[in-house]
């Protein structure tokens, strides 16, 4: 990674902006996906008790592609590296899913498969790419420190790229999703760059895109890597089909293709048909998306200075606590660094121990009346 400022920086730095406090996007994500992870961490200041193999696979993602664009890292060397950060995970007995295994090894086997097809067939951009630029933005004299994963200028336009190794956001969810790199950008606008000249876009790596015409009309799709070859199967067949390939041939080569996950064994006319590239995904960005990122962060500083203030008179921690639900129990046990140690989860769980239990006894008494 990138050399990110040390500590006696970071006191200069805010010494030269006259702030006590540096905000980062990941900061107001934490308190908005954990009120109380945010009290252990920023207010605590409780070190996290384990880093997720998420953290750990998107970060070291990361710096490869940083490496790479950096002109550090050649493209096998690169791969290579990915292979070693993978079998790294295992060694380290990392886990996507704890304690189930086959859960594990199920999501292990398709993000594996997905993260080695992007870093083999990863198609570097040609401009001149910057990153881990460090931002700094100033919202109603609050200062947040950034850093953006690539940033280059095509033209008279700005392209700020964020990589992404999860699951794609639905429609939903992509602005509210996207407000890190809408404040990637204000750093641009608040350096005379105008919104109308930046894009803001993630690569979503397990993914790629796929662009094709099929019966004269043009086709785009983004799927996953381990497996589309599968989901262009039906049209794989009709291309086929049209070059008169007899119904056996035509099952034995779909077969082929969709088992080893790959085109290279249609005609290579048919192969040139699928153009394949990453998958980039544009989020929208005006006037009134950077309006709306303003008052959301606005609103949640001033959430988070109420409940700091309070902890500061009355040294009261249940203001901070989340109800945790079933939905939250993956991203608590998996994912979160104090999931083992937070107040919050181990009421979630005591709570599904006691239903289990009562839930249990119910059963047995219906089936001592003979109604189970």
């Amino acid at each position: 990674m990138g050399k990110r400022r040390n500590k006696q920086e970071m006191i200069k730095l805010k010494k030269d902006l006259n702030t006590d406090r540096l905000w980062s996007h990941s900061r107001i994500d934490t308190y908005h996906n954990c009120s109380y992870a945010y009290f252990l961490k920023y207010v605590k200041n409780v070190r996290e008790q384990h880093t997720s193999i998420y953290s750990y696979l998107g970060g070291a993602f990361h710096d490869i592609l940083e490496e790479l664009y950096n002109n550090n890292c050649s493209y096998d060397a690169m791969t290579d590296e990915v292979d070693n950060i993978l079998l790294n995970a295992d060694i380290s007995d990392m886990k996507f899913v704890k304690n189930e295994e086959e859960k594990h090894n199920k999501i292990r086997n398709k993000y594996y498969a997905c993260i080695q097809h992007f870093f083999n067939n990863h198609v570097p951009i040609k401009q001149n790419i910057l990153t881990e630029k460090e931002i700094l933005v100033n919202i109603k004299n609050q200062w947040f420190i950034g850093y953006i994963d690539a940033v280059y200028k095509d033209g008279d336009t700005y392209h700020i790229i964020d990589y992404k190794t999860s699951t794609m956001f639905p429609k939903s969810k992509i602005e509210q999703k996207g407000k890190q790199l809408t404040l990637y950008a204000l750093y641009l606008i608040q350096n005379g760059i105008p919104v109308n000249r930046i894009k803001i876009k993630w690569n979503f790596l397990k993914y790629l895109n796929v662009s094709f015409t099929h019966n004269g009309k043009e086709k785009n799709y983004n799927y996953e890597r381990h497996i589309y070859v599968s989901k262009l199967a039906r049209f794989i067949r009709q291309d086929l089909k049209a070059l008169n390939y007899n119904d056996d041939v035509i099952i034995a080569i779909v077969e082929k293709s969709v088992e080893e996950n790959t085109l290279k064994h249609l005609p290579q006319h048919i192969q040139n048909k699928y153009v394949i590239s990453d998958c980039y995904v544009d989020i929208p960005l005006t006037e009134e998306t950077i309006n709306n990122l303003k008052e959301y962060i606005n609103f949640t500083i001033l959430n988070i200075f109420e409940l700091e203030s309070n902890y500061a008179k009355t040294r009261e921690e249940t203001p901070w606590l989340k109800h945790v639900c079933d939905k939250d129990s993956y991203w608590c046990t998996n994912i979160c660094g104090y999931g083992g140690h937070c107040r919050c989860f181990a009421e979630y769980m005591k709570s599904k121990n006691l239903y289990q239990t009562e839930h249990t006894d119910d059963v047995s008494f219906l089936s001592q009346l003979g109604l189970v």
